[in-house]
């Protein structure tokens, strides 16, 4: 059975989705419920959530697409588009926001305030492991010229794409797939301009150190 849920603010994406599926022969009900209560916030979120029938297929394609540990069977990344790839980081993606640049002060490597900018975009594809990963960043590599690397956070491997170049062409690749309530994923410049904090009125902040 396939079950697929988000925030309610995400409902038009959902049923985005549930098109896609319904077009594709999937049969799926749509429905809204209140979530338990968040424990860090004490509040209830209303949910959406999509929930086909049973299915053995479905079976066999989850054992195709979440191999776990072990990395993906030969040829099931060769099968997928860009479409493909947009839904994977619509769903398990996101953008890495740096507010800090890599300079040199008097002779020195150092960090500085700058203008923010999307440093990475990154898929959380720890459940895959290490070997999944470098599965996902060779197809990145060959069904689309991106070049991306592996990060480890917390003991667990993602894949970030970190080139400016990549990033221009990762964007140009999935914006025509990507459904318009999830495009501030993509939004963001990947230049940076360093605050110079000496050229600001007095009642701006004072860098500290």
């Amino acid at each position: 059975r396939f079950i697929c849920m988000h925030s309610i603010k995400q409902k038009e994406y959902l049923l985005w989705k549930r098109k896609l599926l319904s077009d594709s022969g999937l049969r799926v009900r749509y429905d809204e419920f209140w979530n338990t209560t968040n424990p860090h916030t004490g509040k209830r979120g209303l949910m959406c959530r999509l929930e086909s029938c049973v299915d053995p297929f479905l079976t066999d394609l989850r054992s195709l697409m979440y191999p776990k540990l072990g990395g993906f069977k030969s040829g099931v990344l060769d099968d997928l588009e860009a479409i493909h790839l947009a839904v994977i980081f619509m769903d398990d993606g996101t953008k890495c926001v740096n507010k800090n640049c890599r300079t040199t002060v008097n002779w020195v490597p150092t960090r500085v305030e700058c203008t923010p900018y999307v440093s990475a975009f990154r898929f959380c594809l720890q459940s895959h492991g290490v070997e999944g990963a470098k599965q996902f960043i060779g197809w990145l590599d060959s069904k689309f010229g991106i070049h991306a690397r592996i990060s480890m956070i917390k003991g667990s491997p993602v894949v970030e794409i970190g080139r400016r170049v990549d990033k221009e062409k990762f964007v140009e690749t999935v914006r025509p797939f990507m459904h318009e309530t999830i495009m501030y994923k993509l939004e963001g410049s990947f230049s940076t301009t360093i605050v110079r904090r000496d050229r600001l009125s007095e009642k701006a902040p004072v860098q500290s150190g």
